[in-house]
């Protein structure tokens, strides 16, 4: 019971980050995932939430050559490879709301951010319908596409992805110190190393990390250990 209640809680730390931040770091994974626009509109007020369990993590209108008249770009973000085979019925029941609140084509990705490999089905296939979503696993794309960015967002989430032969205790000194570069000696440095803290976990770099960061904080006098939101990190 304990430790159901403690993966319960470290997923709903998770998801506060991961919503947190994703208005800044889903453009970045859009146009990685190929999803080309001219326009983005935020979707219509339409309420989803009456007859689901869970509201859509991301959806909006995007505008292009191939939907001039717009398709709804519908995205959800997970982070255990255990949840991921549950996903075919959730897409398709969003997939409709979609369409029958909006009348257009829905455009699906599931990014999923865990360290396992995901293997697992993404489409159903009966005999009067062939459904399929696009899964992306994040680990897949190149570090070099999130740790220089100007967006602390965007930084801190570079620890999900590839780090291209590197040791980790490199990516994250390089997380560490553009991070720093981006905010200097601040609150909002203190928080998004505690965020960095958190989402390591997803790449069992934990330890690394709180050695790593502690280390930065103490040359600079700084901490973040009394922070209630993050006190459980160390």
């Amino acid at each position: 019971q304990m430790a159901k209640k403690r993966r319960t809680t470290e997923a709903s730390r998770f998801d506060k980050i991961i919503k947190e931040n994703l208005e800044k770091v889903l453009p970045r994974l859009m146009a990685l995932s190929g999803i080309q626009y001219d326009r983005k509109e935020n979707l219509p007020m339409i309420k989803l939430q009456s007859t689901i369990e869970r509201e859509p993590d991301f959806g909006c209108l995007i505008f292009n050559g191939e939907y001039p008249k717009g398709a709804v770009f519908h995205s959800e973000l997970e982070t255990s490879v255990k949840a991921l085979p549950k996903y075919d019925g959730r897409m398709l029941f969003y997939y409709g709301l979609y369409f029958q609140k909006l009348r257009k084509e829905v455009l699906q990705t599931l990014y999923y951010l865990g360290a396992e490999e995901p293997k697992f089905r993404n489409r159903i296939l009966h005999k009067n319908m062939n459904f399929n979503y696009g899964v992306i696993w994040v680990r897949d794309f190149p570090h070099t596409e999130f740790i220089q960015s100007n967006e602390p967002e965007e930084v801190v989430f570079s620890i999900l992805t590839d780090f291209q032969g590197k040791p980790a205790e490199e990516i994250i000194d390089e997380i560490l110190k553009h991070l720093q570069k981006l905010l200097g000696n601040t609150l909002a440095l203190q928080k998004f190393i505690a965020q960095l803290r958190i989402l390591s976990q997803l790449r069992n770099l934990h330890v690394q990390t709180i050695k790593k960061s502690n280390s930065m904080l103490t040359m600079k006098g700084m901490s973040i250990e009394k922070d209630p939101l993050f006190h459980r990190d160390h």
